[in-house]
């Protein structure tokens, strides 16, 4: 309804912060402080979280470690 629930929000966030192993864990910080591997995966986390029908990628991953756990 367009109301947004700053709890659930931030939990999510925390969640997949530590699923892409965003490093340093970044919650309260600035984007453009991190690595330019992080940001991408920030932004791409971002496009999906909204749920959006369609994402437009250009090289989504050029730049991003994958690290294997």
């Amino acid at each position: 309804m367009g109301v947004i629930n700053r709890r659930r929000q931030e939990t999510r966030v925390k969640q997949k912060v530590q699923e892409l192993d965003v490093r340093p864990p970044l919650l309260d910080g600035v984007a453009s402080h991190l690595s330019g591997g992080n940001q991408q995966k920030l932004v791409l986390e971002s496009g999906l979280l909204t749920r959006a029908g369609v994402l437009i990628l250009d090289e989504p991953t050029r730049g991003v470690d994958c690290h294997q756990g």
